[in-house]
């Protein structure tokens, strides 16, 4: 983490560097102003930290914002309406964009294969349970009660499995920005899912926006 010392006297802490490149771009602090890591003790130009001298020029600007692929279009709020409507299922297909985004920043396939067994695997198992009556046709209430559970059972398993596909992701992100300042809490992660994978994606979008 760093803290930062603005022109006007006023000290900014337990800054990350993307947090000090969106105040930069927000006009917020100079490239004048000085800065340095908690660990450290010499200060150092937020301009020669962020490379400004270098990203003078429109084409490095360019090919900066180049190097992250755009996320994909969809907030964390309207993941979350879409987890609590369509459940895991609804989480696998988001869960699915999200891993195809992530092998765009680094070719893993395990961010892709998670989110599409959370599609498959509730999906089969409510077509073989309408197979099932149709063919054995079992008493109504016993019918319903093992299409509700299998519902139920395998929408806790679309749910985990989208999780396990967002960790996937956190791995890719943390490899290719952990470096930059980028953090992304494991706990939260597997608690929230794709919710918590499109919120830190906003967070890289706006970066670079």
């Amino acid at each position: 983490m760093y803290r930062v010392m603005t022109g006007n006297g006023v000290q900014l802490t337990a800054l990350s560097l993307i947090e000090i490149q969106r105040l930069y771009n927000r006009g917020q602090i100079a490239i004048s102003d000085v800065l340095r890591r908690d660990t450290e003790q010499g200060w150092r130009l937020v301009g020669d930290v962020l490379g400004e001298s270098l990203l003078g020029s429109a084409s490095r600007a360019r090919t900066r914002r180049s190097t992250i692929p755009h996320p994909p279009l969809i907030s964390w709020g309207a993941v979350l309406l879409i987890g609590c409507l369509a459940g895991g299922l609804g989480l696998g297909f988001v869960g699915l964009l999200q891993g195809v985004w992530s092998r765009k920043i680094h070719p893993r396939i395990m961010p892709v294969v998670w989110p599409v067994c959370a599609i498959v695997l509730p999906t089969a198992h409510f077509i073989w349970a309408l197979s099932l009556m149709r063919h054995e046709h079992p008493p109504l209430l016993t019918a319903l009660l093992h299409i509700g559970v299998g519902v139920i059972t395998g929408d806790i398993a679309g749910m985990c499995l989208a999780s396990f596909g967002s960790t996937s992701i956190r791995k890719t992100l943390l490899c290719g920005f952990g470096d930059k300042g980028f953090s992304m809490s494991f706990f939260l992660t597997a608690l929230l899912g794709p919710v918590y994978v499109a919120y830190k994606a906003e967070e890289l979008r706006k970066l670079h926006e």
